[in-house]
């Protein structure tokens, strides 16, 4: 067995699967090149550093279950929805999450909201946070079988340990007692310095249409809204242009 096989078999061994597979390419730039061991040495680390860099990106990602991939950099300015490039530029560093800062993304149907949170949430994945996201009535569909199976309070420690929850389309129907529950301890046990995205169609001061009781709708809506970032998207809806044979592009 040749000597860069016996490597490679203790590099798998070791679980250095990025210093594996950029060897064989190192050591023709080592000669080429004519670096110093040293030299060589701290390029194979960075390649292995990278490797995992990129791995538990990936594993964020996937985890974070977006429902569409989206990038706040390649985000669709032709269109006039009342977007903040400067505040966009913002979110690219991802100090919206280091501060603890809720979103909440207001605006008509198909305007591309949840396609902006997700970006958010994929800004948030490469700045090294956990993130989940989940479409509301889902999530509360999972509170109601979480609790039915005796797991519901392991179902909120998660929600509650992930630095980053995207709540979408809040606000289509209205919560049971139960739910509104559920939605007081989520968001009350985030309230100190984890970060809420929330894409709504229902402005603030109709959610007492969903939150009905007027106790608990208070203390969501103080918990959401009190160290939130507002984003009022306007615009047309862009499914409906895509039937109507208009922008293809995602927003």
């Amino acid at each position: 067995m040749a000597l860069i096989d016996t490597t490679a078999d203790l590099l798998n061994e070791l679980k250095l699967h990025g210093l594996r597979e950029a060897l064989p390419r190192r050591l023709e730039e080592l000669h080429a090149q004519h670096w110093s061991p040293s030299e060589f040495l701290n390029l194979c680390l960075e390649d292995e550093r990278l490797h995992r860099q990129n791995a538990r990106l990936a594993r964020r990602l996937r985890e974070a279950s977006f429902p569409m991939p989206a990038s706040l950099e390649n985000l669709d300015f032709t269109v006039p929805r009342q977007l903040d490039r400067s505040l966009i530029r913002e979110f690219q560093s991802g100090d919206f999450v280091r501060q603890g800062k809720n979103i909440l993304i207001a605006g008509p149907t198909g305007v591309g909201k949840t396609h902006l949170a997700c970006a958010l949430g994929q800004t948030a994945c490469r700045q090294g946070f956990s993130t989940l996201f989940f479409p509301i009535n889902r999530l509360l569909e999972k509170f109601s079988l979480a609790r039915t199976q005796g797991r519901s309070l392991h179902f909120l420690k998660k929600l509650t340990g992930v630095s980053v929850l995207i709540l979408d389309d809040f606000g289509l129907r209205a919560l049971t007692p139960q739910h509104m529950q559920d939605m007081y301890d989520l968001v009350d046990g985030r309230v100190e310095s984890l970060t809420t995205i929330l894409t709504t169609q229902l402005p603030e001061e109709n959610w007492s249409e969903v939150l009905p009781d007027p106790i608990l709708c208070d203390a969501i809506t103080d918990r959401i809204v009190q160290k939130a970032i507002r984003l009022e998207m306007t615009g047309e809806s862009y499914r409906k242009k895509r039937f109507q044979g208009g922008h293809t592009d995602p927003p």
